[in-house]
């Protein structure tokens, strides 16, 4: 009879350990990416905006003159022109 030596159980214990060390490395980014997008959105995106108006302030101005519907109108509601939105109030 020939009996084929099993694995040891110190192997096993091993593969075990690294597959839920990937997962849990997986798992571990997945939890940070909205952490690490918002982190990005409040604070390397706005500042790339004003080194942006800071150095190209004609492109800036033009940009701001096609979107009228992002400043305040003077009763404090947004949007430029009433008639383009197709609400009727």
């Amino acid at each position: 009879m020939t009996d084929s030596p099993k694995p040891l159980l110190v192997y096993n214990r091993i593969d075990g350990n690294r597959r839920k060390t990937r997962l849990l490395l997986i798992a571990f980014a997945v939890v940070l990416l909205p952490a690490l997008s918002g982190v990005g959105a409040c604070f390397i995106v706005p500042s790339r905006v004003m080194r942006y108006e800071a150095a190209h302030p004609v492109e800036t101005a033009l940009l701001q003159d096609q979107m009228p519907a992002l400043r305040p109108a003077a009763d404090g509601r947004h949007g430029g022109n009433p008639g383009a939105t197709g609400l009727v109030e």
